[in-house]
């Protein structure tokens, strides 16, 4: 919608009203002079917009509205300067009035994520992102007693299925169950997008354009990585 364009129309036809008004006070209400006369006559001209402005704005009344010259109780005034308040104030409506958002504190990250990348954070926040997965990498290969890399590791140690001499860090419980599956799984893949869509990104790209929100995002992901991973258990080779 117009705003400015609906904002133009209600402050014409107030402005009508108004000298309307003034022009009977003049004449002390005895005659209505061919200047009033007029000046209602516009404004009745224009207020088949006034309607459809205030009906798109939400506050047309349902007794519809009446021209300046109405000689009894007449808030159609009242109705024009509700629609220019709307007008003025409903822009800040959907920050003002919007719920309180919880917020997202890089404090509050798994200790091994953020004391990795906090160094780095204010510099270059990919940069921050490399150093806590090249920690996480580290405290995975440590946990596993595996030398493999970044995404080939978690490839291989989150995998649900058993591999003959392979060490495995799965999830506690039964793992016959579609619940335990599904945690492991959840863990597999997510850590092998972590590395390859956000870890791989940040270290062939140098800087590649994130925003701070977006890097708080992509380092919520690695965070996550870490508690799961300190949830598992060492499950050695067959």
């Amino acid at each position: 919608m117009d705003g400015a364009w609906m904002q133009e129309k209600l402050t014409e036809y107030l402005h009508l009203a108004e000298r309307y008004d003034a022009e009977l006070r003049d004449a002390a209400y005895e005659a209505v002079s061919s200047e009033a006369q007029g000046l209602n006559d516009d404004a009745t001209k224009l207020l088949p917009t006034i309607e459809r402005i205030l009906t798109a704005l939400d506050v047309m009344p349902e007794t519809g509205l009446l021209p300046p010259a109405y000689r009894g109780s007449n808030e159609t005034p009242r109705w024009v300067i509700q629609g220019l308040g709307i007008l003025r104030d409903r822009n800040e409506w959907a920050t003002r009035l919007a719920p309180e958002a919880p917020t997202l504190a890089a404090t509050g990250f798994h200790p091994l994520i953020w004391e990795a990348a906090a160094p780095l954070w204010d510099a270059e926040p990919a940069a921050a992102i490399e150093s806590a997965a090249k920690w996480l990498t580290a405290r995975i290969q440590e946990k596993a007693q595996s030398k493999d890399p970044d995404r080939e590791l978690v490839q291989d140690v989150f995998s649900s299925k058993p591999n003959k001499g392979r060490t495995r860090l799965w999830f506690p419980d039964d793992r016959e169950t579609a619940t335990w599956r599904s945690r492991q799984d959840g863990l597999h893949l997510l850590s092998m997008g972590a590395y390859a869509g956000i870890r791989n990104v940040a270290v062939h790209s140098h800087q590649p354009g994130w925003s701070e929100q977006q890097a708080l995002e992509y380092l919520a992901v690695f965070s996550t990585v870490a508690r799961w991973t300190d949830e598992t258990e060492v499950v050695n080779p067959l």
